[in-house]
C-alpha cells in the first residue's frame, strides 16, 4: 500500500482555502484515509498599490458601486471603501505595506514601547524597595 501526503487548494472569492490530506492507494485507486483530520488555513491575497488605486478610481471617477466593483474584481466586501479612506488620509503613501508604518504611526509605536519599558522599570524599583524596606 502506497501512501502520500498532498495539498488541495480551493479558491473562494479573494481567499484561498487550503486543505492538507493524506491519500492512500487501494486497488489502484486513490482514497482519503478515514482517520485524517482536515487542517484549514486561509491565505490572504495581496494587491499592489496600482491595483488598489485603480479600484478606487473606478468607484470615485466612474461613479460605480463599490460592492459591484469588489464582486467583479474578486475583492472582499469593504476593501475598496477602506482603500478609499486610506487614500484620502495620505495620498502620497496610503498603503505602506506589511511591516512598514507611516511616520505618525511609528512615533506612536515608539512612545508605547517607551511607556511599557518605563512601567517595567517602575515596577522593578517598587519591588526592590519593598524587599529592602522589609528586611531591616
Amino acid at each position: 500500500m502506497n501512501e502520500t501526503n498532498t495539498t488541495i487548494r480551493f479558491e473562494f472569492g479573494n481567499m484561498d482555502r487550503i486543505k492538507k490530506v493524506d491519500i492512500k492507494e487501494v486497488e489502484g485507486k486513490l482514497k482519503l484515509k478515514e482517520d485524517v483530520s482536515m487542517k484549514k488555513e486561509l491565505i490572504r491575497k495581496k494587491y499592489d498599490e496600482e491595483f488598489k488605486r485603480e479600484a478606487v478610481r473606478l468607484v470615485v471617477e466612474e461613479k460605480r458601486v463599490a460592492a459591484e466593483v469588489e464582486r467583479n474584481l474578486g475583492i472582499s466586501g469593504g476593501s475598496i471603501c477602506h482603500w478609499k479612506r486610506l487614500l484620502k488620509e495620505d495620498e502620497k503613501n496610503p498603503f505602506p505595506g506589511k511591516g512598514f508604518r507611516r511616520p505618525q504611526e511609528e512615533k506612536l509605536y515608539q512612545l508605547k514601547r517607551e511607556n511599557n519599558r518605563l512601567r517595567q522599570e517602575r515596577d522593578i524599583l517598587k519591588k526592590a524597595m519593598a524587599i529592602f524596606s522589609t528586611n531591616r
